[in-house]
């Protein structure tokens, strides 16, 4: 079953638009919604302990909007369904953001079950992410960096023994093979030093259908959820307790009713049909949508939208 939502182009009522799954929906939110009024929204962010982090937030300087980042999902750091940079008060911020369709229980497993595929599951992938901070972290310390990299003398043991990209069949971890996002390309190299600083402070958003926060524990399918194992060295503790007020949430509700959507079953329709990109293209016919970058004086003064799935009905 594909799950299809239905709402009007926000800059053309004549043309309607259909959004599917989550890299439908959140491009939406994040090119459409949150722009427009982006306080109203980054303060419902939740963190695990039901503090609001950006909920005093009064001014931005500059937010930028990515959809569908791609760290290398086989030898670097997974993918992320979007994110969001921005500044503020001297202060700069970088929310990683994952999206199920499903509540948390449903999508999160057992680290130490199997060895893992981090793709498989949302606490996983979050996991990966955070493990990616830290690697951009200690990478900003080096001259000309090429590689965005784990540091294998540093890694925890949970991570050696449980990440499948680690793990060679009767031989010890190979030093020589460490997570890592390669930076040979110019616009993988505009993040070290732009979006990616010493000061930044990195955050890790989920969207789920759950109707409280799944990392608090007032949650009643706590005991059911399995959070980010977080480790930053290797004789580290799990610093979840510590760390969790960097996890935030979001409610797949908000988004969907802003959207008003019709929810349709289309069986075996080809799945290809529903992932068209257009940036920057000032079409708007039937066959096609687009979008473009725009510069304003609002407080929110840039918009950089680079990829969203959409279907022009």
């Amino acid at each position: 079953m594909i799950e299809l939502y239905n709402t009007t182009h926000p800059y053309n009522n004549k043309v309607n638009m259909a959004y599917y799954s989550e890299s439908g929906w959140v491009g939406f939110f994040l090119n459409f919604v949150l722009p427009q009024n982006p306080f109203e929204y980054l303060c419902l962010f939740e963190d695990a302990c039901g503090n609001h982090p950006f909920l005093l937030l009064n001014k931005i300087n500059n937010l930028f909007i990515f959809n569908q980042l791609d760290f290398d999902d086989k030898a670097g750091f997974g993918s992320a369904d979007g994110a969001i940079y921005m500044e503020s008060n001297r202060e700069n911020y970088f929310i990683f953001i994952n999206a199920i369709n499903s509540k948390y229980k449903y999508a999160s497993t057992i680290p130490e079950k199997s060895r893992l595929d981090f793709h498989k599951s949302i606490n996983s992938r979050m996991e990966l992410l955070y493990r990616f901070s830290i690697a951009i972290k200690n990478t900003l310390l080096r001259a000309e960096p090429k590689v965005i990299n784990e540091n294998p003398e540093e890694l925890h043991e949970c991570y050696r023994k449980n990440d499948k990209f680690y793990i060679i069949p009767g031989k010890q971890m190979e030093k020589k093979k460490i997570r890592r996002f390669k930076l040979n390309q110019e616009k993988e190299k505009n993040f070290l030093g732009r979006f990616f600083k010493k000061d930044t402070n990195f955050y890790f958003l989920l969207v789920t259908d759950d109707e409280i926060n799944p990392f608090s524990q007032g949650h009643p399918d706590f005991s059911e959820h399995y959070t980010p194992r977080i480790h930053p060295g290797k004789e580290t503790e799990d610093l979840w307790e510590e760390e969790k007020k960097y996890f935030l949430w979001f409610p797949k509700s908000i988004i969907t009713t802003i959207m008003k959507p019709e929810l349709s079953g289309f069986g075996d329709f080809l799945r290809s049909k529903y992932c068209y990109y257009y940036t920057g293209i000032k079409d708007f016919s039937p066959e096609k949508i687009a979008f473009e970058t725009r510069e304003d004086d609002m407080t929110v003064n840039q918009y950089t939208f680079t990829r969203l799935d959409l279907w022009p009905l």
